[in-house]
């Protein structure tokens, strides 16, 4: 790649090198969206978090305003953009987009809370 401008990134810290004799380079892989936060990061966004059993890593929202922050949002239901009437495999696996409408999924909350990664649920609703 010799152009930045053709990476096209999520929320969250980008790295490019044009050196493709760069031998070494390694992210912070962080369990849960706690230690996100503790390292700093303290804006709501998707980051990737490498709990027990994710060796590729997972996808999440963490939350960082709320009762603290450092919590992994498992379902975001704001404005009917995204229909959860669903049939169980797609609850499964999960639907929907970080950036706005999601279910995460029951396979990744099963591995989440047999891990250290959730180790408390809170429920946050808002009504508009």
């Amino acid at each position: 790649m010799k152009n930045p401008t053709d990476f096209i990134t999520h929320y969250g810290s980008v790295y490019f090198d044009d050196d493709v004799d760069t031998s070494f380079f390694s992210l912070p892989q962080f369990r849960g969206c706690e230690e996100v936060l503790q390292a700093g990061h303290n804006v709501s966004s998707i980051y990737t978090i490498f709990p027990a059993g994710f060796n590729d890593g997972l996808q999440v929202y963490c939350e960082m305003g709320t009762d603290g922050g450092g919590w992994i949002v498992i379902q975001r239901h704001q404005d009917g953009s995204v229909d959860f009437y669903r049939n169980s495999t797609d609850y499964q696996l999960g639907f929907g987009s970080l950036s706005g409408e999601f279910w995460l999924g029951n396979d990744n909350l099963r591995s989440l809370t047999e891990t250290e990664a959730l180790q408390e649920t809170r429920s946050h609703t808002t009504m508009e």
